[in-house]
């Protein structure tokens, strides 16, 4: 990732009412956790884990050596309900993925991720990163 572009990206993720992810997977991870490193205040990482695989749990545990837990959130791969088995992580395999939360077509009701939270940027007046 260009310098400029990821500083200017890091300032936006300072915003009180923003959460900065960065997007790994297989092929991009190894140039991701540079760019976590050189701002590992202010982004969290959101994984995308494909089927596990000898090459998938080398990059998750990579990953895990840089990124603390509470900035890590695994997307198992998914279409639907259906997804690949998620690995073992010290971060949080998204609730939603897994089905822990009711998808229902009602417009006045929360949809899951609304619900969670885990991805989204906490009220002022909630604790937490």
């Amino acid at each position: 990732m260009e310098p400029e572009i990821l500083k200017k990206l890091a300032l936006m993720a300072e915003l009180p009412n923003v959460r900065g992810f960065l997007s790994f997977d297989r092929e991009n991870y190894k140039e991701g956790l540079k760019a976590f490193k050189r701002y590992p205040e202010v982004f969290s990482v959101a994984v995308m884990q494909e089927k596990p695989s000898p090459q998938v749990k080398k990059m998750l545990l990579e990953i895990e050596r840089v990124v603390p837990e509470k900035r890590l959130v695994v997307f198992p791969v998914h279409k639907g309900p259906f997804h690949v088995e998620p690995l073992k992580t010290r971060g949080v395999v998204c609730p939603q993925v897994l089905g822990q939360y009711e998808l229902v077509n009602e417009p006045d009701r929360e949809k899951p991720c609304q619900s969670c939270r885990v991805c989204l940027p906490r009220p002022p007046s909630e604790p937490g990163v």
